[in-house]
């Protein structure tokens, strides 16, 4: 990892990563000199709300910004950032805006010598926080990137309080299969349990316990 005025990089073999110094974010993945990722990579508390929602999204800020947590309008603060050897430690928090933190998070960056990054996500939400949707990284890729294969459940849509009509293996999809036209435009195309995530020309991703 090398550091300039902006950023901190971190290049190995074919991949090269960059983590903005001004905000702790991850703001470029190149493989073989092509940017994978349309935006920087956030870490955020929203998703589109289920119909079954429909109530408790008013006090997570959704169309009501007085009195709700501004989940849907989140501002994320950089306190510290720091590089030792091939590891950066970064200091945050996610607030709605004109609202205290509801998450107070540092996440570490270690990268290795084949290319890959291990990514640890340690936090605290506030103790008297409401309940919340996710905690969770989005990545915005191009939409030419649109196959994957993945290692969970499915191969239809299925959140953590239905499943049952799922298996457990390999799968692969794209992101119009995983699209559900839905009468009240909500959420979908959930999978539980994966453990692998491989996307068509770009990004793979597993967890520590695959």
């Amino acid at each position: 990892v090398y550091e300039s005025t902006h950023a901190f990089t971190a290049e190995s073999g074919y991949m090269r990563y960059e983590i903005s110094k001004h905000t702790g974010d991850l703001v470029k993945i190149e493989k073989n000199g092509l940017n994978l990722l349309k935006e920087p990579v956030k870490l955020t508390a929203w998703r589109a709300p289920i119909d079954n929602e429909r109530t408790i999204k008013q006090k997570w800020g959704h169309e009501n910004v007085w009195e709700g947590e501004n989940i849907d309008r989140i501002f994320d603060k950089l306190y510290s950032i720091e590089c030792s050897d091939n590891i950066i430690t970064i200091n945050k928090s996610l607030a709605g805006v004109g609202r205290s933190p509801f998450f107070r998070y540092s996440v570490t960056y270690a990268f290795f010598d084949d290319g890959s990054v291990c990514i640890d996500l340690n936090g605290k939400v506030r103790d008297n926080c409401m309940w919340l949707q996710r905690i969770g990284f989005e990545f915005r890729l191009p939409y030419e990137n649109d196959k994957f294969r993945y290692f969970g459940k499915g191969p239809y849509e299925n959140y953590c309080d239905m499943n049952l009509h799922t298996t457990t293996g390999f799968f692969e999809s794209d992101a119009d299969k995983e699209y559900i036209p839905y009468i009240m435009p909500q959420e979908h195309g959930n999978h539980t349990n994966c453990k692998y995530l491989k996307i068509h020309n770009s990004l793979e991703f597993s967890t520590d316990d695959i």
